[in-house]
């Protein structure tokens, strides 16, 4: 059986010591320009975007963080599916190519915010070419 000396541990309401370059403290407290510069500068697949879905419902916030993502081919579900809020066929169209309703629709759908064609064809996005069903 191991043992270790005892140590005294203090519970603090509020820590002591915050680190403001966090994206825990970056997407909850920072400026929207402070959130836009951590995704642009830090890896996004590493990164919890849902953290930051609450801004979405700002549409100014909305248009740049969507933006930012489509400059670099990254794509979330959660923040796109904002576009719906905000009323923007152009992004509900690319939110419904990468959901799974997209794949339940069949082997053909000819919509305003959806299209998806059989027979080996592709639907290209700006996320890459998707092989259709």
């Amino acid at each position: 059986m191991a043992s270790t000396q005892e140590i005294a541990l203090k519970v603090v309401a509020q820590p002591s010591q915050v680190d403001k370059s966090s994206w825990q403290y970056v997407s909850q407290n920072g400026s929207d320009k402070e959130v836009l510069n951590y995704l642009d500068t830090h890896n996004l697949n590493r990164t919890d975007l849902s953290k930051i879905a609450f801004r979405m419902k700002e549409r100014s916030s909305f248009n740049t963080v969507i933006s930012l993502l489509e400059n670099q081919a990254h794509f979330n579900a959660l923040l796109w599916s904002y576009s719906i809020y905000h009323n923007d066929a152009a992004k509900i169209s690319e939110y419904l190519k990468h959901s799974d309703y997209a794949a339940r629709c069949g082997m053909y759908i000819d919509t305003v915010l959806l299209k998806t064609r059989s027979g080996g064809t592709a639907n290209v996005s700006a996320f890459g070419v998707q092989a259709a069903d």
